[in-house]
């Protein structure tokens, strides 16, 4: 692996602030985790290294991986530091554990290196360091040892794009994100409908993309809405997100398990009836909309940090099935920021923000794509319209049953 030559990549400006904290992290990547070596991991060892092999088992018919304790740790993790690393280098790493939490894309010949925000300490970068340009710059930097296996990711639409013109399109999205006249459900909602543009428009604008955006007006998406509140239930579609946070995601880790905890205390489950959920809820979202977080800029960071982890949308077929489980993740944290912010009536600290999001963003991590579309399949938010609903809908105060409110909803409302 040392023999390789340095590699050049585009990484997201945000991403320079990043540093593992190593043995005081609060949810080490070594835990829960299969650290899978690669075939040519294991030849390195083999010609290097041999100490190493006694450590790493076969995974499957072509890959390895390292061994691990009972707890589901690396067997090569002591003290919360990585022996291998301590004792042998960098080098001697395995691909996964040399590249974690960055995540490379190759577009138009070019690598991009963002990250997934599964690492407190990623997504505490992405979430609170908000200089200008931090999510729409790309500085170019060295690494010693290349990422493998990358294909290109640029697809069939958007082949005519030039690297310049890549980034000019993030950083267009980027600018639509965070137009001070749109909260971020507004923002999450324009990316629906952009990434909808974007798969079924023949004669999409990539060149000129701001032009695309300008047709999906504030107005337009509470107009969807309108049209398609009679749509949203309950039973279907709230309860459909806390199913996400109690079966889909659902793993036994103490982190995660204590903002289920919470959730489960202000909300209740997801079998709970109508009305006491609603009752529940109403109080929830008194207390967030009262909140003086600015729980509106971290969404929106949140939001642009995923989309710069799936490739800001030019290199993925399907763009609106892929934008439509992001929302299901986004709705999760969302929820869970607010039954934390009304249980503990006080401002919350950004590392209490981190304790919330991270364990449920390492769950969405370790699901195949598939899996959250399917999810959101069965719910029927594959209807763009739908869940443009879902997300406006779910941020206002009702004081009686959805099934009432269809009929008394206001137009008024929409037009603001």
């Amino acid at each position: 692996m040392s023999k390789f030559q340095p590699q050049q990549v585009k990484q997201i400006s945000y991403l320079q602030d990043f540093k593992c904290a190593a043995a005081s992290c609060v949810d080490s990547c070594c835990v829960g985790w299969i650290v899978g070596v690669t075939q040519d991991n294991k030849k390195f060892y083999e010609e290097q290294n041999s100490e190493i092999l006694q450590y790493v088992e076969p995974q499957n018919d072509k890959e390895f991986q390292m061994l691990r304790c009972d707890d589901g740790s690396c067997s090569q993790l002591e003290n919360n530091l990585c022996s291998v690393q301590k004792n042998f280098g960098e080098a001697y790493l395995p691909d996964i554990c040399y590249t974690f939490p960055r995540s490379y894309k190759k577009i138009a010949g070019e690598v991009y290196m963002a990250a997934n925000l599964a690492c407190p300490e990623s997504l505490k970068v992405a979430l609170f360091n908000n200089k200008a340009g931090d999510f729409s710059k790309w500085n170019e930097v060295e690494q010693s040892r290349p990422k493998a296996g990358l294909y290109n990711y640029t697809s069939e639409k958007s082949a005519i794009l030039e690297v310049d013109q890549t980034l000019n399109i993030f950083s267009a999205i980027v600018e639509m994100i965070d137009d001070t006249s749109c909260n971020s459900d507004y923002a999450m909602s324009k990316l629906l409908l952009l990434a909808r543009q974007m798969d079924q428009k023949d004669d999409f604008n990539w060149l000129n993309l701001k032009s695309e955006i300008a047709q999906i007006s504030k107005d337009k998406i509470a107009k969807i809405a309108a049209e398609n509140f009679a749509k949203v239930t309950v039973q279907n579609d709230l309860f459909g997100v806390l199913k996400a946070i109690f079966v889909l995601t659902k793993i036994d880790r103490p982190r995660y398990n204590k903002v289920v905890a919470v959730i489960k205390e202000c909300v209740g489950d997801y079998e709970l009836s109508e009305d006491e959920f609603l009752r529940n809820y109403q109080m929830i979202l008194k207390s967030w909309n009262n909140s003086q977080n600015n729980f509106d800029q971290i969404l929106k960071n949140f939001i642009k940090a995923k989309l710069s982890y799936r490739t800001f949308l030019i290199g993925l077929e399907n763009k609106q099935q892929n934008i439509t489980a992001f929302a299901l993740e986004y709705l999760v944290v969302k929820m869970a920021l607010m039954c934390f912010n009304h249980k503990l009536q006080r401002e919350m600290t950004a590392e209490e923000t981190i304790d919330v999001i991270q364990p449920l963003t390492k769950r969405f991590y370790g699901l195949k794509n598939d899996k959250l579309q399917n999810f959101c399949i069965d719910l029927q938010w594959q209807d763009c319209g739908k869940l443009i609903a879902v997300l406006l809908n779910f941020s206002q105060d009702r004081k009686s049953k959805f099934s009432q409110l269809i009929s008394k909803i206001s137009s008024k409302f929409y037009n603001k």
